[in-house]
């Protein structure tokens, strides 16, 4: 992976850890990140918030999921395709095509998102 654009994720990644002084960015908070993002590089400031948003989302897909919340998790599940799309661009357009039209077909019924490291792959749907 020397070279490819995953090493450069985490490169960036750990740009924004050192920034907050922190081993790793799952130690910094949104309340710290919002407070300091005009500071940072701003392709840094979008990587950092994909990390930081990404673990709330997984803390707060654990709970939808013990609940029994469906609609909550596809929500969950949106926001976390949006944002690998967005802030830490790691999906290629296929990918989010097929999410497109599965999302079309199971409505609130659920989710669908990309999973793994990104720039191709497979996605997940409930």
């Amino acid at each position: 992976l020397v070279g490819s654009e995953y090493n450069t994720r985490r490169e960036q990644c750990e740009t924004g850890a050192r920034f907050f002084n922190k081993p790793a960015l799952r130690d910094v908070t949104l309340e710290e990140f919002s407070a300091s993002e005009s500071q940072l590089d701003a392709l840094v400031a979008k990587r950092v918030r994909h990390v930081i948003t990404e673990n709330a989302r997984t803390l707060e897909a654990a709970d939808a999921l013990s609940n029994g919340d469906l609609k909550r998790m596809g929500e969950l599940m949106a926001e976390s395709h949006a944002s690998m799309r967005d802030d830490f661009e790691i999906t290629v357009p296929p990918i989010d095509q097929l999410v497109e039209i599965v999302k079309a077909e199971i409505g609130p019924r659920g989710g669908v998102r990309m999973t793994g490291g990104g720039f191709g792959g497979c996605i997940v749907a409930l």
